[in-house]
C-alpha cells in the first residue's frame, strides 16, 4: 500500500495500521525503523517535506509452510503411484 505524506516539520507519524512482525515501512524507497504506538499500531519518524510512504507485509512462516506443503504433496503422489503399481500386479 502506498500513500503520499506532506509534513511541515520533522514529525513522528502514527498510523491506524496494526503493528506486528513482518510489517515494514519505506519512506521514499528507504526502509525506516517502525515503533509500536498507541497500544499496537505502527509509528515512525519522518523529516519535513513531501514523501512517498509504502507499507509492506511479509507473512511470517510462509516459506516454511510452503516447503512442508510441497513435501507432503510429494509423499502423497509417491504413495499413490506405488499403490497403483501394486494393484496392477495383483
Amino acid at each position: 500500500m502506498q500513500s503520499q505524506l506532506v509534513l511541515d516539520q520533522d514529525s513522528f507519524v502514527a498510523t491506524p495500521i496494526p503493528y506486528n512482525q513482518g510489517r515494514s515501512v519505506y519512506l521514499d524507497n528507504k526502509k525506516v525503523d517502525v515503533e509500536k504506538v498507541n497500544l499496537g499500531f505502527i509509528g515512525f519518524y519522518a523529516n519535513e517535506g513531501n514523501h512517498v510512504v509504502e507499507f509492506k507485509y511479509k507473512t511470517q512462516g510462509k516459506f516454511i509452510g510452503t516447503m512442508i506443503s510441497l513435501f507432503s504433496l510429494s509423499v502423497l503422489i509417491i504413495v499413490c503411484i506405488k499403490t497403483r503399481k501394486r494393484e496392477k500386479l495383483k
